[in-house]
């Protein structure tokens, strides 16, 4: 007990702030913010950023999609683009078998050839 007391004591001054530290009225505000605008840089690399990017892609995949194209959609039904309205997509998901989702239903794109039974 006396040993950790001992340790205790000896890193406290590591711990505190020397008096030219202080959070005076001459302290740079910069250095207060510091910390927040640290934390709000990082949640715009590892958050919004990659949520705009994907956001994008799925624009892109939406605005180039043909009829013939085989997708997927959010629930993981697999399909060919049999007709395309504005909001609206009829995917072929067997045969004589049609089905009208959304558009923003579809999740991505599969390569050619995938359904072969189709």
């Amino acid at each position: 007990m006396k040993r950790l007391l001992g340790l205790s004591l000896a890193l406290l001054p590591v711990f505190s702030f020397a008096d030219g530290m202080d959070a005076g009225p001459h302290a740079n505000p910069i250095f207060q913010f510091l910390p927040l605008i640290v934390i709000i840089a990082l949640l715009y690399f590892m958050m919004i950023r990659p949520q705009m990017k994907q956001s994008k892609e799925q624009r892109n995949l939406l605005t180039s999609l043909q009829v013939g194209d085989e997708v997927q959609t959010q629930s993981g039904i697999i399909g060919r683009v049999a007709k395309i309205n504005d909001q609206y997509v009829d995917l072929n998901i067997a045969e004589n078998i049609d089905i009208k989702i959304l558009k923003k239903a579809i999740t991505g794109a599969i390569p050619k050839g995938t359904m072969k039974s189709v």
